[in-house]
């Protein structure tokens, strides 16, 4: 799942010097959890609910959804990062990008994404569809 956006929330204009991408990345390996826990906040500064609820930030650590995040990085080029943050490489895509990994949780599966892991794992026949908008 991709989304774009300029640090000053205005759309997409093709200018690698404002323009930012945000990837989603759901882990397929069966064996890959969570990385993130109250005492290692750096995952995504914050998430937001299928439905539109009020963001939930990371320091949130009753209510943030830390085993349905894998890893995160922020752009290079964001203008208020929140800390602890790490920086996604500038060398491997010219465009600015926060890359977000996450593996299978029950979090995810008003989006379309798998709600346990080995769902999506090999011999699985069923077909996925993804609500991304």
């Amino acid at each position: 799942m991709r989304s774009c956006w300029q640090n000053d929330g205005l759309r997409c204009e093709g200018n690698s010097r404002i323009d930012a991408d945000q990837y989603f990345r759901m882990i397929l390996s069966p064996n890959t959890g969570a990385l993130f826990s109250p005492t290692n906040l750096a995952c995504s500064p914050y998430h937001i609910s299928h439905g539109g609820s009020p963001p939930i930030y990371c320091n949130d650590t009753s209510n943030f959804p830390y085993e349905a995040n894998h890893s995160y990085c922020a752009t290079n080029n964001a203008k208020h990062l929140e800390e602890p943050y790490q920086i996604c490489s500038p060398y491997g895509n010219p465009m600015p990008r926060d890359i977000i990994k996450i593996p299978p949780h029950p979090v995810w599966e008003s989006y379309g994404f798998w709600k346990k892991q080995g769902d999506e794992w090999i011999s699985d026949l069923r077909k996925w569809k993804l609500r991304a908008g």
